[in-house]
């Protein structure tokens, strides 16, 4: 028998108790204006039952309202805590702050106090409507009734469930809806369950600090019973980002030990010397899932972009031999595969992210190919860009398919609707902005080529 009965049975009489008519914030000096002896033992156990400590709580940093939910005192009546209440902090396994509850009565009920709760004595009650308090929550019955007590009945009349006839229920009955580990407890001892199961089952009440070995055990299917509540309830909690304190308790690796995967080797010492904390790489508030991130991202100005912490150029000190370093398909490098990566869809990934080009190739690699430097340096715009144009035409039109990039800056002005720039185009720009722009890059008898030999648009092959 436990804490539980603080209410079920206790405080049943405790609720009918009377009281003033009041309304008010449920504070300490609320309270304490009426219930001077608030910081006292409550002496409660000839009247209502219950052995409570008030200043145990309150000195803890509770407050008042954190057990009295709803106003205390109404009208012709006070509304009292229910022992259900109790068991948001203690546990009968392990509670949600870490507290357990004690397994003696006497703890919370003076000798002499009737244990059993009313309902437990009205007609009926056993056997038929036990069953129905029993499952809608077993935990209630663990409360003062121990495993044997259960089972002493249930194995004499051989009550097997019907679902666990079933063929398949030896890899299914951790997964059936509103399924509670102490249901088994009440006809299979641990040695039942640890036939099939490595872990101790039921565990401990401290296998919540010692389960990081079974965890990491290949053989070890935590999932066949824990589907809803998992590790990210305490490990990866809503709003709390990843932090050297969450990661390290399971992986102790991190500050010692090299990570490599199929695609990457990764040494975490290095960067915490550094001060790089968990959440600058981990962005993501939830580490259940592997997170490996692109490769990029170490590129960034905080990091290997640095010229103080350049990358080391060496692909093995990142990869592993076996790694294929050529992106396929779905990477976000680009598909270097296909057959028209070189001639086209390369030129729109570098357009887009010359950064990413940056990582593997060397500035010599582009110009190999290109004949010019790529990406151009800053003066090429006012440099080299006009000999260039005019004599690797074709070449710039890999990066510059469209053909009003060159009309943005040397035919600013010129209207699509007036026809091409070569024929009817350019006529309505000279009148309105003069010629002299035109010398910029062609020379002085350029315009004669056609005006004053009569040279037809269709006849024009090109500056």
């Amino acid at each position: 028998m436990v804490l539980a009965l603080l209410v079920s049975g206790a405080l049943y009489a405790f609720a009918q108790g009377d009281a003033a008519s009041g309304e008010g914030k449920i504070t300490m000096s609320e309270c304490s204006q009426c219930h001077g002896e608030i910081d006292q033992p409550a002496k409660w156990e000839e009247k209502f039952g219950l052995i409570f400590n008030h200043p145990v709580h309150l000195n803890r940093g509770y407050k008042c309202d954190f057990c009295h939910k709803a106003p205390v005192h109404e009208k012709n009546r006070t509304n009292r805590v229910s022992m259900d209440l109790c068991y948001d902090c203690h546990g009968l396994a392990h509670g949600k702050q870490g507290e357990m509850a004690p397994p003696e009565c006497g703890v919370c009920h003076p000798p002499g106090f009737d244990l059993k709760p009313a309902y437990h004595k009205k007609e009926g009650f056993f056997p038929g409507e036990h069953v129905k308090k029993a499952r809608e929550n077993v935990t209630h019955c663990y409360t003062c009734h121990a495993q044997p007590f259960c089972a002493d009945c249930h194995t004499a009349r051989k009550a097997i469930p019907q679902d666990h006839k079933a063929a398949n229920w030896g890899t299914t009955h951790g997964e059936i809806k509103g399924f509670e580990l102490d249901n088994c407890n009440i006809c299979h001892a641990y040695e039942f369950c640890a036939k099939c199961h490595k872990t101790p089952m039921p565990h401990s009440v401290f296998y919540i600090s010692d389960h990081r070995p079974d965890a990491k055990k290949d053989d070890v299917d935590c999932m066949v019973c824990h589907r809803e509540v998992f590790c990210s309830d305490c490990h990866h909690v809503e709003n709390v980002a990843i932090t050297m304190e969450n990661c390290a308790s399971c992986h102790s690796e991190l500050k010692t030990g090299v990570y490599t995967s199929p695609s990457f080797i990764f040494t975490h010492e290095p960067h915490f010397k550094k001060n790089f904390a968990c959440n600058e790489c981990h962005k993501g508030k939830d580490a259940t899932e592997v997170q490996e991130w692109p490769m990029h991202s170490c590129y960034s100005k905080k990091c290997h972009a640095m010229e103080k912490a350049p990358g080391t150029g060496k692909c093995e000190a990142c990869h592993p031999k076996e790694f294929n370093l050529v992106p396929a398909k779905g990477s976000m490098y680009g598909d270097h595969t296909a057959s028209n990566f070189l001639v086209r869809n390369h030129a729109d990934l570098a357009t887009k992210d010359i950064n990413k080009c940056q990582i593997c190739h060397l500035q010599s690699f582009c110009d190999k190919c290109h004949g010019m430097e790529i990406p151009h340096p800053a003066d090429f715009k006012t440099g080299k860009h006009k000999t260039e144009a005019r004599t690797m035409k074709t070449k710039c039109d890999y990066c510059h398919p469209d053909k009003t990039f060159c009309e943005d800056c040397h035919h600013k002005g010129y209207k699509v609707e007036n026809g091409p720039f070569e024929g009817t185009g350019h006529p309505p720009l000279v009148r309105e902005v003069g010629a002299q722009a035109c010398f910029e890059c062609h020379g002085p008898t350029y315009c004669a080529y056609c005006h004053v030999k009569g040279v037809a648009y269709k006849d024009i092959k090109g500056p």
